[in-house]
């Protein structure tokens, strides 16, 4: 699942290497992956899954950027999101988010799932498998 920068990280980024120092910026200590039932559009803030059903954002990691791998860099652990009491709904796309809790931080980066429209019903889980989601270009 490829991904595409938000408007937040765009600005971020390019004061950041312009040295402008109005949006000073710093590595977050943790990234997590929250679910969508729309796109979440370049400002990351529309459709995440409601907080209900066992719903949370899962922390997730990603190995080091390299020329070898055209600059991308994919999640080196799998990710499992399971409803429970209830549906997530339909999840079409996924964000990542420098803050783990629900409603807070910043995101970074959206896709869309793969495959599209995975309705999650109660007890059915969404599995994103090792190197399943790619950041950087392509």
């Amino acid at each position: 699942m490829a991904t595409n920068k938000t408007n937040y990280l765009e600005l971020k980024a390019i004061d950041h290497h312009l040295s402008k120092g109005v949006r000073a910026f710093t590595s977050p200590a943790a990234l997590a992956v929250a679910l969508h039932t729309a796109d979440p559009t370049e400002t990351g803030a529309v459709s995440e899954v409601a907080n209900l059903y066992a719903y949370a954002r899962q922390v997730v990691t990603f190995g080091a950027a390299s020329v070898n791998n055209d600059g991308t860099v994919a999640n080196t652990g799998a990710l499992s999101f399971t409803a429970s009491g209830g549906a997530f709904g339909t999840i079409t796309h996924f964000s990542i988010w420098d803050s783990a809790t629900y409603g807070a931080g910043n995101c970074l980066y959206y896709g869309s799932t793969t495959p599209n429209n995975q309705a999650i019903n109660d007890g059915n889980t969404l599995t994103i498998a090792i190197g399943g989601i790619v950041v950087g270009e392509l």
